[in-house]
């Protein structure tokens, strides 16, 4: 039995504080990149979630609660964020794909124009940090 539980104990096994005060700038400036993203986005999906179809929604709400868990992971597993980023950014990829797809206002292009601007800023920001 122990062979069976043994991967899923290092979860249960809470890093020190210490441990969320290493986590460099640039992992907190995405994470706070994609934190802006996702809010926008899953807005946008429960504001005008009804025009979509029914398999999109569901698969939506179902990205959305797995980001949620994920982020929740973040805040109690700080020491994970290295492994979680990639699937954070893949995950909340499609979300701002179908919010910037469907959604036509010109907030939306604003909004849009800023995001490319503040992921090229940041792009450029971990190549400067990491030089």
């Amino acid at each position: 039995m122990k062979l069976f539980y043994w991967p899923f104990r290092q979860w249960t096994t809470f890093c020190p504080v210490r441990e969320i005060l290493e986590i460099s700038m640039a992992q907190w400036s995405i994470l706070g990149y994609l934190l802006i993203i996702f809010i926008v986005s899953t807005c946008h999906t429960l504001v005008k979630g009804y025009q979509d179809k029914i398999r999109t929604r569901s698969y939506l709400y179902f990205l959305m609660l797995v980001i949620l868990c994920f982020y929740l992971l973040v805040l109690l597993q700080p020491i994970y964020l290295s492994e979680l980023l990639p699937l954070l950014m893949a995950l909340i990829s499609i979300l701002a794909a179908h919010f910037f797809v469907l959604s036509d206002s010109r907030g939306s292009n604003i909004f849009f124009i800023a995001s490319v601007i503040g992921i090229c800023i940041l792009f450029g920001y971990n190549i400067w940090v990491n030089l």
